[in-house]
């Protein structure tokens, strides 16, 4: 029944880059994540979902590889969500105690509730470090970054490629492969430019 609801919910969203617009990206990037609605219903958990879906999928398309951080991240959100949910509860009933325990058992993998709480905390330490990293990956680019705007790497693409894009037809999928080729000839050209500058 969950599985049927959550189906019924993301039929009502843009969520797959395959048959996603790429105007809807371009919308997404500029701040209106409603863009992703298709149907009559859509919760806002459900177009921040879809957001993040289209988003960490573009990433991974164009040959991002830290996209298992975010991946691995959003698991480890989860698994600490329902366990200290689970925590909470379980010292404020006695009837059902038990099957709590067994519910935290099951989440972590552990026997014991001791060794089960061990885990908990490793998972916010796994989270924290991951969290860590990412953050720092971030300043790094920012650093780097110059004011750009999504639509700058769609003109980008354009000129290199030398065609127009209809971002109402071209699917983010399909923008997403002419990126990762853009990406791999920008690196051939700077390894070119080292090289024949003997660095």
């Amino acid at each position: 029944m969950k599985n049927l609801i959550l189906k019924l919910m993301l039929w009502c969203v843009f969520h797959k880059c395959k048959n996603t617009p790429l105007s809807v990206l371009v919308e997404i990037s500029e701040g209106n994540t409603k863009a992703v609605k298709r149907r009559f219903f859509a919760s806002k958990k459900m177009i921040a979902l879809a957001c993040g879906m289209l988003q960490m999928e573009f990433s991974a398309l164009c040959g991002d590889n830290s996209i298992k951080q975010h991946l691995q991240r959003i698991k480890l959100h989860i698994l600490i969500t329902k366990l200290s949910e689970l925590f909470n509860i379980l010292d404020k009933t006695k009837k059902h105690r038990e099957r709590i325990i067994k519910k935290i058992s099951e989440i972590t993998g552990r026997k014991s509730l001791e060794k089960s709480i061990e885990t908990f905390e490793s998972y916010k330490q796994q989270l924290e470090a991951i969290e860590k990293k990412i953050a720092a990956k971030a300043n790094e680019k920012d650093k780097d970054k110059k004011d750009t705007k999504f639509v700058d790497l769609i003109t980008e693409i354009e000129h290199h490629r030398k065609f127009d894009i209809d971002t109402d037809k071209m699917t983010i999928a399909r923008f997403a492969s002419h990126v990762k080729k853009y990406k791999i000839y920008c690196e051939n050209l700077s390894t070119y430019r080292n090289k024949k500058a003997g660095k």
